[in-house]
């Protein structure tokens, strides 16, 4: 009995931290979303919107920005606002310069 109680202390522990883990990824992953500039954010959602070149990196962010519904979503100033990744704003700003 005590090994097996050893056992089952040992899977919980491991069971709890992991699910800490993930709370914990899901909280930082919000708060870097609302804490980077979100103004910036939303002013190069407008130019891509606007987009009319023929970068096909570009145009595949209108799309998403236009159709995906698995895009974090962030209120601003009452309004749902689409947001990409970090990344893709980064190329973003490259691809449109």
């Amino acid at each position: 009995m005590d090994k097996k109680d050893s056992i089952r202390r040992k899977v919980g522990f491991i069971t709890n931290f992991s699910f800490f883990i993930l709370k914990f990824h899901y909280i930082c992953k919000t708060v870097k979303i609302i804490s980077m500039e979100l103004q910036d954010k939303i002013e190069l959602n407008k130019k891509i919107r606007a987009y009319k070149g023929t970068n096909t990196f570009v145009l595949s962010l209108q799309k998403q920005l236009k159709t995906n519904k698995y895009l974090n979503k962030v209120e601003w100033k009452g309004k749902q606002v689409k947001i990409l990744s970090d990344k893709q704003y980064d190329a973003a700003l490259n691809s449109l310069d």
